[in-house]
């Protein structure tokens, strides 16, 4: 009896496991630069989630822009189409925590649009959340 009770509580905890809908799982970095390497509106919807998320926490317009400017980041150096990176970058004008930031985001995206090279100092910029 306590083998079948164990097996049964067993199976409910591997049903509630599968349950869970896969849009309510946490978005992290991991995930939006996974979501990235789909395609450009794959990405920008896991980045508004992932924005949404952050907010959801209660975490600052800085802290958001920072993990925002990660992800740019990740996505400069993870060899995804230089559409999505473009895509990415000028979605993420919008959470820029500062003015440096938001511009660094727009060259981004312009200079991947055109295929050129992204400039490493441009990507520290837009990974800063500094409000300068």
């Amino acid at each position: 009896m306590n083998t079948v009770l164990k097996r049964g509580l067993s199976a409910l905890v591997l049903t509630v496991a599968f349950a869970i809908p896969a849009y309510a799982q946490p978005v992290t970095q991991a995930s939006v630069t996974s979501a990235c390497a789909v395609s450009a509106n794959a990405c920008i919807a896991a980045q508004n989630a992932y924005v949404a998320a952050m907010r959801a926490q209660g975490l600052s317009a800085a802290q958001i822009g920072a993990a925002m400017g990660a992800v740019v980041a990740a996505l400069v150096n993870s060899g995804v189409p230089a559409a999505t990176i473009a895509a990415a970058a000028g979605n993420s004008v919008q959470y820029a925590a500062s003015p440096a930031q938001a511009n660094a985001f727009t060259q981004i995206a312009e200079v991947a649009s055109t295929g050129g090279t992204i400039d490493p100092v441009v990507v520290q910029v837009a990974s800063s959340s500094s409000p300068n």
